[in-house]
C-alpha cells in the first residue's frame, strides 16, 4: 500500500521487497505514508530499499503523521537507503521464537494468527490463519 489516509491497516504481513528509486519517495514494509491512519497486529520481514535524495523509509511505514498509533507490530529487516533509517525496537530471536511474545506481550489473538511453525533463523514467522 503506498498511502492510508484516516483508516485502519490491521492484521497484515508483508514478506517481499520493496524499492523505491526517485527523489522523495516514502518507502515502507507495510505502507509508505501514513496519515491519521492506525496500524495494528502487523509484520513485515522483507528488505525495504530507497535510492534517492530525501528518501523517507520505514520497516513499517516510511513517513508517518497522525495521532493514532502503531500497536502490536513489529518489523524484521534489512533496510538499504541513502538517507536518515527509521527503525523501530529490537526484538530476540528468541521472542520471536515464542508464541507467548506475541499472544502476551504484543496481545495478538490466536483466532487471527498461526504460530506453530515459528523459526527465525529460517524466516518463519507467524502467519494470517486463512
Amino acid at each position: 500500500m503506498s498511502e492510508s489516509s484516516d483508516g485502519t491497516i490491521a492484521n497484515c504481513i508483508n514478506n517481499g521487497s520493496v524499492t523505491a528509486n526517485f527523489d522523495y519517495a516514502r518507502v515502507g514494509g507495510i505502507v509508505g505514508y501514513s496519515y491519521h491512519s492506525e496500524i495494528i497486529s502487523c509484520i513485515n520481514t522483507g528488505t525495504i530499499t530507497a535510492i534517492g535524495n530525501n528518501v523517507y523509509i520505514g520497516g513499517l511505514v516510511g513517513d508517518y503523521y497522525s495521532d493514532k498509533t502503531i500497536n502490536n507490530s513489529y518489523s524484521i529487516l534489512g533496510m538499504n537507503n541513502t538517507s536518515d533509517l527509521n527503525n523501530g525496537e529490537i526484538c530476540t530471536a528468541a521472542q520471536l521464537n515464542s508464541k507467548e511474545f506475541y499472544t502476551e506481550t504484543l496481545g495478538w489473538s490466536e483466532d487471527i494468527w498461526d504460530f506453530s511453525e515459528l523459526d527465525v533463523e529460517n524466516r518463519k514467522y507467524p502467519k494470517l490463519k486463512q
